[in-house]
């Protein structure tokens, strides 16, 4: 009895606390690989905006 009480609160907390730790971490991970797919898409944009311009200078 006294050893549940000595080790189930301290693993629970533990526990709880991993979970709320992963539940932030992959939230973050989340944000950051938004970020970088946005990132991404702008580059692709400014790219197909380089191309364009140079087409148009070309047929000038």
């Amino acid at each position: 009895m006294i050893l549940t009480l000595a080790v189930f609160p301290p693993l629970t907390i533990y526990m709880l606390y991993r979970m709320i730790k992963d539940f932030f971490k992959e939230s973050n991970k989340q944000a950051y690989y938004d970020q970088l797919a946005e990132d991404v898409r702008e580059e692709t944009r400014l790219e197909e905006l380089r191309k364009t311009r140079e087409a148009i200078k070309q047929n000038k």
